[in-house]
């Protein structure tokens, strides 16, 4: 589909016209996949930077991603970053919001994990179990 708008600096206009005083900033990028190949790795890297900027810079995190596997990198980099991660992710019929990141101060030791600890279907196309997902992109992406 050529000539569409991206959804993230839609997303960000759209909040802006709703209440025109916020801070708001759609930002594209190519997020890193465990199980995925890297074709071009000063693209990827910068992208990398990018997210790990973003990240830092932020209280919140806002992810309108396209699929699981991409979902994962930014709610470990929040939850590294001490930082809440708010995920929508849309289906066909379906949605799920997701809150990752930041634990309750209240209650240590209830904390909240990444995506793959939190959803309900593992990525198909990435074939390890949890614990293996953990372990294979915690190296995969020590960039």
């Amino acid at each position: 589909m050529a000539g569409g708008a991206k959804k993230a600096p839609r997303a960000a206009a759209a909040l802006k016209g709703i209440y025109p005083g916020v801070d708001s900033a759609g930002h594209v990028l190519s997020v890193p996949m465990a199980g995925h190949p890297i074709m071009d790795e000063e693209s990827v890297k910068a992208d990398f930077e990018a997210l790990q900027a973003l990240v830092e810079e932020h209280d919140a995190i806002f992810l309108l991603m396209d699929t699981r596997e991409s979902r994962w990198l930014p709610t470990v980099m929040g939850k590294a970053a001490g930082k809440i991660v708010l995920n929508a992710a849309l289906g066909f019929d379906t949605y799920v919001v997701m809150r990752h990141g930041m634990g309750d101060e209240e209650h240590p030791g209830q904390e909240l994990g990444c995506y793959f600890c939190n959803d309900v279907v593992a990525p198909a196309d990435v074939g390890f179990s949890n614990d293996q997902n953990h372990r294979y992109a915690n190296a995969a992406f020590s960039l």
